[in-house]
């Protein structure tokens, strides 16, 4: 999701709007923007980045980190990411500027490559303008072909190759099944409304879901979601069955029939499951992003885009 500042800055700039972020051109760099949970992040990837150059680029940042106001930083494979912490307001424009300003000040001042240059190859060109998942990077024809054919053979090996989606479906649901406890007891010895908790059976069936090396593919969400489902389900059976036992009454289908049926009865028990079903996915949101970007870690999304 794109905030409203970054969308400001964007049109203010002349920048590309995508799905979940913002990209283009800053004195001769491309950079990618995307915001988070109170903070913004600018990503740049840099062609034949020497060793030299990422030590003079950390002391740079290192030096004027307090006046740029930057949380954090870091390289790996050649991108530079810098976070901006929103703590109690929203990122200015003035202080995006700023950061970019210096930065690619500091980058022509020490010869760093920009977009004229390939981002894999370094040769200097008039290239095209690709996404490669969410970095936007400048590749020459010769590189942009060979990352294509890299990921429809990265593609070929990671659809033939075997995944314990079944053992960790057994873990997801023995995971949602250890969240269920908590569930139980607030709601049935502690007399409180127990659906708030619903995110830790999300959370739980993912956690059984990866100690069963459950390996992570596109069907893994709809695993995760399964189970959570049916832990939540369970959770709201398992407390009915006890309310029966309370009440004096046997534990039985027609009880249960009855429970969903019967005006008085139905209208808190559906109540109560559509709470827990709202909390777990709310709980579980950022793991199926989360799931996203791994898949796309192993299968990179490549694409051409405008700048």
């Amino acid at each position: 999701m794109i905030f409203p500042g970054l969308k400001k800055w964007a049109k203010l700039k002349g920048w590309q709007l995508d799905k979940n972020f913002v990209y283009g051109n800053y004195n001769g760099y491309i950079f990618t923007a995307f915001d988070g949970r109170n903070y913004k992040v600018f990503t740049t990837m840099i062609p034949n980045l020497t060793e030299e150059q990422k030590e003079k680029i950390f002391s740079f940042i290192k030096e004027n980190k307090k006046r740029l106001k930057i949380s954090e930083y870091s390289i790996e494979s050649n991108v530079l990411t810098v976070k901006y912490k929103e703590l109690i307001r929203p990122m200015k424009i003035q202080e995006m500027d700023a950061i970019l300003k210096a930065l690619t000040d500091f980058f022509l001042s020490e010869g760093i490559y920009g977009k004229e240059h390939c981002a894999i190859c370094g040769a200097q060109g008039n290239h095209d303008t690709v996404a490669i998942n969410d970095s936007i990077v400048s590749l020459c024809g010769t590189c942009y072909r060979q990352s294509i054919d890299d990921v429809e053979e990265m593609s070929k090996e990671y659809a033939t190759e075997e995944k314990n989606y079944a053992i960790g479906f057994i873990g997801a649901l023995l995971g949602g099944l250890v969240g269920v406890i908590p569930w139980v007891i607030v709601e049935n010895y502690l007399g409180l409304y127990a659906s708030i908790l619903g995110f830790l059976i999300g959370k739980a069936s993912l956690k059984g879901y990866t100690l069963f090396k459950g390996k992570i593919g596109k069907p893994t969400g709809f695993i995760i979601g399964a189970a959570t489902t049916f832990s939540v389900i369970a959770a709201e059976l398992v407390s009915l069955a006890i309310l029966m036992i309370q009440e004096g009454a046997y534990v039985s289908l027609e009880n249960y029939i009855i429970s969903f049926t019967h005006p008085e009865i139905a209208g808190w028990v559906y109540r109560d499951l559509g709470l827990g079903l709202l909390m777990a996915f709310l709980g579980i949101s950022s793991i199926f992003r989360q799931l996203k970007d791994d898949v796309d870690t192993v299968v990179p999304r490549i694409r051409k885009v405008s700048l």
